[in-house]
This record gives C-alpha cells, sequence and structure tokens, in this order.
C-alpha cells in the first residue's frame, strides 16, 4: 500500500511541477468571479468571465495530465513507455478541447499500464463538454451580435461540463489506483 501511495505522491508531484500554478490562479479566479456573480446576479460580465475560467482551468489541467504521461514515459517510470510518435502526439499544441481530452486520458493510463476507454458518444456529460467548448468559443471569438451575450442555461450548461470533466478524473484516479493495487498483489505473489 505503502508503494501505490509513493507512486501517487510522485505522479501529483510530477503534475504539480507540470502546471499547478496556473491551476492554482485559475481556481482562485474562478472563485472571485463566482462570488461577484452572487453580489451582482444580473451581470454578464460574470458569466463569460466564469465560461471562460473553467474553460481555461480544464485545458490546465488536461495539459498536466499530457506533461504527467510525457514526462513518466521519458523517465522511465512508466509502467509502457510511450513510442515516439506517440510522444509526439502529446506534444503537439492542440486547440481543440476534445481531442485533448480524449488523448490525456489514453495516454495517462497507458504509461500506468492499462487502456482507459470511454464511451462518449451516449455520454450527456460529454454532450455537455463539447457545448462549453462552443460556448466559449463564441465568447471568446465573436463574429457577430449576440455572440457575447451569455444565458443562465449557457451557464449552467457550462457547469455542468465541468463537474463532469471532475467526475471524469475523479474516476481516472480510482481506476488507476485500483490497477495499482492489482499490480501490487501481483507482484507479491510472484515475490513469494
Amino acid at each position: 500500500m505503502d508503494d501505490i501511495l509513493n507512486i501517487i505522491k510522485e505522479r501529483i508531484s510530477i503534475l504539480a511541477q507540470a502546471s499547478v500554478e496556473n491551476i492554482e490562479i485559475l481556481e482562485r479566479d474562478l472563485l472571485k468571479f463566482i462570488k461577484k456573480l452572487d453580489e451582482e446576479p444580473g451581470e454578464e460580465i460574470w458569466l463569460r468571465a466564469i465560461v471562460r475560467t473553467y474553460v481555461s482551468l480544464i485545458e490546465a489541467y488536461l495539459y498536466g495530465m499530457k506533461q504527467q504521461a510525457l514526462l513518466l514515459s521519458q523517465s522511465g517510470k512508466a509502467i509502457i513507455r510511450l513510442d515516439a510518435k506517440e510522444e509526439h502526439e502529446l506534444n503537439i499544441n492542440r486547440d481543440n478541447m476534445k481531442e485533448n481530452f480524449k488523448i490525456a486520458f489514453k495516454y495517462l493510463a497507458k504509461v500506468w499500464g492499462f487502456e482507459y476507454e470511454m464511451d462518449l458518444n451516449k455520454d450527456l456529460g460529454w454532450q455537455k463538454y463539447c457545448e462549453m467548448k462552443n460556448i466559449r468559443d463564441r465568447l471568446t471569438h465573436p463574429k457577430k451580435n449576440g455572440d457575447l451575450r451569455i444565458t443562465r442555461q449557457n451557464h449552467g450548461d457550462v457547469v455542468a461540463a465541468a463537474l463532469w470533466y471532475r467526475k471524469q478524473a475523479e474516476l481516472f484516479d480510482k481506476e488507476t489506483e485500483k490497477r495499482m493495487r492489482k499490480m501490487k498483489k501481483k507482484n507479491e505473489g510472484v515475490n513469494n
């Protein structure tokens, strides 16, 4: 069990090196924007700020996951090392949150020695996640009148997407821990 905890601590440490400062800043910003929205409920400026910050926060988490997979693979601490093509795929700067999501989970799972597939086609949370990206793009790159308008429904969709993402990350961490426990038991059986 101590080995598992040490590996998890090491994972967190590597992730921390990759993106923790940005994540902390974005989390503080998000809390301030939510507080301002509570103080001024009708102000769309806070809704827009919250949407942009949620998306940036998720992008920072995904970047951290990708960097963690890359660093583990390159350091030799991965259970399964990524090949050059996979490492290159992690290094590409993508402006596609959907692809970043899939790649981050896929390759971080791989370096920990397992496949992690999610059926996203019928997942309502995934649909909200994709819609969140569309809302953020509309707010960040307005093309026509009304693009900067944001409704409470838009805000609710973004919050639902962010909560869905957090749930996926938690499920992933639980699966990683479960796999590590299995490997430890297997190794203990071989060594006895």
